[in-house]
């Protein structure tokens, strides 16, 4: 989904971000704002949209959205950025993926 089309369905106007570094090409990584009006991705997902995007391992994903993504970012000076999240691992999900593993 766009992220203009996320943002407007949870009441948010693109107009509001106008500041806000997004980016481009991971819509579907993004996941939520900030009271800061930056734009929050999901790590993981980044991973798993380069994966697909680039035909690539999930190591050399990896290194993309670390080198080439992240690193990339410019300092924290005024512009507001995009937040990469860490999101912890459940134990439950965790459990639910071993299961599904063994059937």
């Amino acid at each position: 989904m766009a992220l203009q089309d996320k943002l407007e369905d949870n009441g948010w106007e693109l107009d509001d971000l106008k500041q806000t570094l997004q980016i481009d090409g991971f819509d579907d990584a993004a996941v939520g704002v900030t009271n800061n009006y930056e734009i929050v991705y999901d790590y993981d997902k980044l991973v798993d949209e380069c994966c697909r995007q680039l035909e690539c391992t999930v190591e050399e994903a990896i290194d993309y959205v670390e080198f080439n993504i992240l690193g990339s970012l410019p300092p924290r000076y005024g512009t507001a950025q995009p937040v990469v999240m860490y999101l912890f691992e459940d134990e439950n999900d965790k459990n639910k993926t071993e299961e599904i593993s063994k059937a």
